[in-house]
């Protein structure tokens, strides 16, 4: 049985359905910047170098190869230019016209059907569009009242709860399978992404990393790679919060446009708990046949 990595996690919604809500419509409404941040480097040798282009209007658009270079894993590294994970696709012009030089031949989009109607995407032209709504058609439109965000540490135990329903909520789970049964079947490049790029997709990815072999401290230094990707824009956001608002909301939204580590390491944690790792939660909990296990690992490892 594989192991789990040490210690990660991404995002849920309210009752779960607010949850969802409340995070996305926060982290998803935000301006795009226009200059990169700095890239974060591998705790691993690698011996893929990766070429991944920046786009402008989807600052999180990235390989889930790895960052500098693929990620080392049995019997090889992870294939490039094969699985892609973003934010929303609400691109401009030249970076449509970027998308549409990968090849991409399907988009799967994680997120509510409101989402969608609000903020569109642009498809790469010929490519397939699935849309596998994550969270159950939970929306930022309707945050449960119970649901407190008054503080970093409320900010923080959302995403933290939000993350065990990856693993807990029995829906979730089979929506999930359904987003890796697609990319597994999938014929050439895929993206999946949500509203921000960094929960939703984020677990999604970290799960795929992990099914073909990669190391714990690569699927957490690559979920953590939001916070450099997506920096400029996150701190251009808190600000505008913190003259609306005040200190206490900007720093209560900056934890919820972010990411950490305990919240990765919450839904891994649960993973651990209720299937003992990878495997079975593949198995039992997203209900994969072995060929389709396979089929995963056959598209995302390269010798």
């Amino acid at each position: 049985m594989s192991k789990s990595p040490s210690r990660f996690k991404p995002l849920a919604c309210a009752g779960f359905a607010g949850m969802v809500a409340v995070a996305l419509l926060v982290s998803g409404c935000q301006p795009q910047t226009n200059e990169p941040a700095a890239e974060p480097s591998s705790s691993h040798s690698t011996t893929t170098a990766l070429n991944t282009p920046r786009l402008k209007s989807a600052d999180n658009f990235r390989d889930i190869a790895g960052v500098d270079t693929s990620y080392k894993v049995d019997g090889g590294t992870l294939r490039p230019q094969t699985a892609y994970r973003s934010n929303a696709l609400e691109l401009n012009n030249a970076d449509f016209s970027t998308l549409n030089g990968l090849g991409i031949t399907t988009v799967i989009d994680l997120r509510t059907p409101q989402e969608i109607e609000e903020h569109p995407d642009r498809v790469p032209d010929g490519a397939r569009y699935v849309n596998i709504d994550v969270s159950g058609g939970a929306t930022g439109a309707n945050p449960d009242a119970s649901i407190k965000m008054d503080t970093p540490e409320d900010a923080a135990k959302l995403l933290e709860e939000a993350n065990d329903q990856f693993v807990t909520d029995q829906g979730m789970r089979d929506r999930l399978g359904q987003v890796l049964t697609t990319i597994a079947q999938s014929d050439g490049p895929v993206v999946f992404h949500c509203t921000a790029g960094k929960d939703r997709a984020g677990w999604t990815s970290a799960i795929l990393q992990m099914t073909a072999g990669a190391s714990a401290d690569d699927v957490m230094a690559n979920y953590l790679a939001t916070n450099d990707y997506t920096k400029d824009r996150v701190e251009a956001t808190t600000e505008k919060i913190r003259k609306a608002k005040g200190d206490q909301a900007a720093e209560a939204n900056a934890v919820l446009l972010g990411v950490q580590k305990s919240f990765l390491q919450t839904g891994l944690d649960a993973m651990e708990k209720n299937y003992g790792g990878i495997d079975r939660y593949l198995a039992e909990g997203l209900g994969l046949a072995p060929d389709v296990v396979q089929q995963l690992r056959d598209k995302l490892v390269q010798a």
